[in-house]
């Protein structure tokens, strides 16, 4: 589920941002619009710059959720780990 919220984080700000493109009157999207119309490439790398760190960041507050919620599996992951390198030393 954890997965999937990641995927979706991502693809939710792209989504954000086409809707400004079709109908807003303000945000990322409609600002990258009036700028390629302008010819200010600037003010549309700025805004690739600030869609891609918001993407990042949004990725990566949702797996610190992963490892926070998430201690109970990377528990039982580890121990299963464990046994099975003790058992390929052993042989």
């Amino acid at each position: 589920m954890i997965a999937g919220f990641k995927v979706a984080i991502a693809l939710a700000v792209v989504g954000a941002v086409v809707g400004e493109f079709v109908g807003g009157r303000s945000g990322l999207g409609y600002y990258m619009l009036v700028a390629t119309g302008n010819f200010d490439t600037a003010l549309v790398f700025a805004c690739v710059v600030i869609l891609t760190v918001l993407g990042v960041a949004l990725f990566y507050s949702i797996s610190l959720l992963e490892l926070a919620l998430g201690r109970w599996n990377r528990a039982a992951t580890n121990s299963r780990e464990d046994a099975a390198a003790s058992r390929s030393w052993s042989m």
